[in-house]
């Protein structure tokens, strides 16, 4: 991080900063935290499942590993599968939405990151802005962003790859790995309402968030 990089986080006042890497990948990039904020280390990815197969991979290696595009789909449903896991029961998601308990502004504002800044993070987001009554088309927009704003670095990512000598499937595949559709965390929504009546009773099953929590959200936070 930049000198001009830390000076603008410095002015945002943060109070918390919530870290969804797992332990291997904070221990290689560690946080440079601003002034006055608090590290929360909170791993996103769960050691089961999709999650927990995915984490043991290391991504230069399983994409120089794809050959053809059979190859590529074990790994393409994998990562696709992590969306369905993600939102249910998740300690670091009940951490960051305990965080909107504080009536006094303590713990406020925070602020959220993982490596890639778009999966584990934008699941934490989207699930912050549903339970704050945001409606699901604009929370889709707003995951939808980190596809710009990811542009430049992606297209740095997929030009080393192809030097590194990976077949048109693995960078077809990485290109996916490393951006965001609608069809990712519509994936993850919908496993939510496969699974709950309405997304109160989501919050209430899976975050104690029941109705006169979720209202307190909305009042403390929302305008």
């Amino acid at each position: 991080m930049t000198t001009f990089e830390l000076q603008i986080l410095d002015s945002l006042g943060l109070a918390q900063v919530f870290d969804f890497r797992t332990d291997f990948e904070a221990a290689e990039t560690p946080d440079t935290l601003p002034k006055g904020a608090v590290y929360r280390p909170v791993p996103a990815f769960l050691d089961q499942g999709d999650a927990g197969r995915l984490i043991q991979m290391d991504l230069t290696s399983r994409i120089q590993s794809v050959r053809t595009r059979a190859d590529a789909e074990p790994v393409r449903r994998m990562f696709s599968g992590i969306y369905a896991e993600l939102p249910f029961a998740n300690p670091a998601y009940r951490c960051v939405l305990d965080a909107l308990d504080m009536p006094d502004g303590r713990g406020l504002p925070m602020l959220l990151h993982c490596t890639a800044g778009k999966d584990r993070t934008g699941m934490g987001c989207a699930l912050i802005l549903l339970a704050l009554g945001v409606p699901r088309q604009v929370v889709l927009e707003d995951y939808m962003l980190s596809k710009p704003y990811r542009e430049e670095s992606n297209k740095r990512l997929l030009a080393y790859f192809a030097e590194l000598g990976a077949t048109e499937p693995a960078l077809e595949l990485a290109a996916e790995m490393i951006s965001v559709t609608p069809d990712l965390l519509n994936r993850a929504l919908d496993a939510i309402g496969t699974r709950y009546p309405d997304l109160e009773a989501f919050f209430a099953s899976e975050y104690h968030a029941d109705a006169h929590r979720l209202a307190c959200w909305r009042a403390l936070h929302t305008v």
